[in-house]
């Protein structure tokens, strides 16, 4: 028994070649950004990007200034039937009737068209 551990002991000790270790060097170092997963990406480059867009920000930010006049309106008060565009062209017959309803939601804080009867709506004056 002590001959075959003293073979297996020699034919393990010959099959053992010790084979030289390439010599590496930075360059064939796999890069850190290469070794991140498709989200440690994307945070890293927002991380990267966010000094650029706050120097933006407070570069192209200016104050509002407001002028002397305000823009001119009037009140109408919705009848019967009646729908924005009716009051849009109503109100601006020679503009274009999706701008002018555009304006007059934004007058009066509108979500939506939805009117009701004997509502007071804030249009611009003509």
């Amino acid at each position: 028994m002590n001959t075959v551990n003293q073979n297996v002991s020699a034919v393990n000790s010959v099959n053992r070649v010790s084979v030289p270790r390439p010599v590496t060097t930075r360059m064939d170092e796999p890069s850190l950004l290469s070794q991140l997963t498709p989200r440690g990406r994307r945070v890293v480059a927002t991380f990267a990007l966010m000094p650029i867009v706050l120097v933006l920000s407070l570069v192209g930010s200016h104050k509002a200034v407001a002028s002397d006049s305000a823009p001119e309106t009037q009140n109408v008060t919705i009848r019967q039937g009646e729908s924005l565009w009716d009051v849009a062209i109503k109100v601006a017959p020679d503009a274009d009737p999706r701008a002018t309803i555009w304006t007059i939601k934004q007058l009066n804080n509108m979500a939506n068209s939805d009117l009701s009867y004997g509502q007071s709506l804030i249009v611009p004056a003509s």
